[in-house]
């Protein structure tokens, strides 16, 4: 929780109405603070508040509100049986009740249908995990639970995910996938020959490359999904390429999510490799192409110089007489 309040946020967060306080002051004058700033905690942010997360600027608002002194909260006891009774009448008072099995499974159908196909990031779709307790005023489970619960839609996202882009590619395509991974002569495998960035601009270099994209070509690979969006596709581009050849040819047919798997992250990786390889490719040519007029303009500078020199007389040519 953030420390600075402005006037207006305060007002707009923290604000007890005349219910709030009615409903403070029917516990006793010692516990009123702890219980307003928990209910207001509850209302906005969608959970029960840890005492170190409640900044002073808080504290001192709700307190000059119930009239009670900010000491008051010293005393709270806030993991003992009093806190709890206290929390489930602010539930109540709130309209918000505490999970379900059920709950979690409704919340897991909610993060594979709704939010994975358009989240990439764990902390998003965690946020996305808290806001729909929020929506339908259930206290959201432990950490723990909670974190489960997005595991688990997470994976049965990408096992969907992975299965539909792995059926999209023929058998051949993925001999050839396949055959990134092995090492060759050159004691070295093609998926890593794939991800390394060219040098310094030369044809040798734009030779390399052009036998990258030969590469990635022959794999045989159908055209991108219409429905895959590019901050999707990035992301597994990413996944694929921080792991070593080695680590994905260990996804095998074990299971049948760790084999599509394999062919999926592959597969995105090529798409979004041969989009690099060309842009990579352009940028080359055009700074060679640059070199040669920087170099030829040299030259001819050079050779005017040159005869510049030759010319007899030419401080008097140069420079003009009074």
């Amino acid at each position: 929780m953030k420390q600075l309040w402005s006037p207006q946020e305060l007002d707009d967060l923290w604000l007890l109405s005349d219910a709030d306080i009615e409903f403070c002051e029917n516990v006793y004058s010692t516990s009123q603070l702890a219980v307003g700033l928990q209910l207001k905690y509850l209302e906005h942010e969608g959970r029960f508040p840890k005492r170190s997360e409640i900044a002073q600027l808080v504290i001192q608002f709700v307190a000059k509100q119930l009239g009670v002194p900010r000491e008051s909260l010293d005393a709270y006891d806030w993991g003992g049986r009093s806190t709890r009774r206290h929390r489930a009448d602010i539930r109540s008072h709130l309209g918000f009740r505490k999970p379900t099995v059920n709950d979690a499974e409704r919340l897991k159908h909610y993060l594979v249908e709704k939010v994975a196909p358009l989240e990439t990031s764990r902390a998003a779709i965690s946020e996305a995990a808290f806001s729909w307790h929020r929506k339908q005023q259930i206290e959201p489970p432990t950490a723990a639970r909670l974190d489960r619960t997005v595991a688990s839609a997470l994976r049965e996202h990408e096992s969907g995910f992975f299965g539909r882009i792995s059926q999209s590619l023929s058998n051949e395509c993925k001999a050839a996938l396949d055959g990134l991974l092995d090492v060759r002569d050159e004691k070295v495998a093609p998926l890593t020959m794939l991800k390394a960035d060219p040098a310094r601009p030369s044809l040798e270099v734009v030779r390399h490359e052009v036998e990258k994209l030969a590469i990635v070509d022959d794999l045989g690979l159908p055209p991108l999904p219409v429905a895959m969006r590019p901050k999707t596709l990035d992301h597994y581009r990413q996944r694929a390429a921080t792991e070593p050849p080695s680590k994905l040819k260990e996804l095998t047919n074990a299971s049948r999510y760790a084999f599509a798997s394999r062919y999926a992250l592959l597969a995105m990786y090529c798409w979004v490799r041969r989009r690099e390889i060309v842009d990579g490719l352009v940028e080359l040519l055009l700074r060679i192409v640059h070199g040669i007029s920087s170099r030829a303009e040299r030259k001819v500078i050079k050779e005017l110089v040159r005869d510049i020199r030759k010319v007899r007389g030419k401080t008097t040519l140069l420079i003009s007489r009074p």
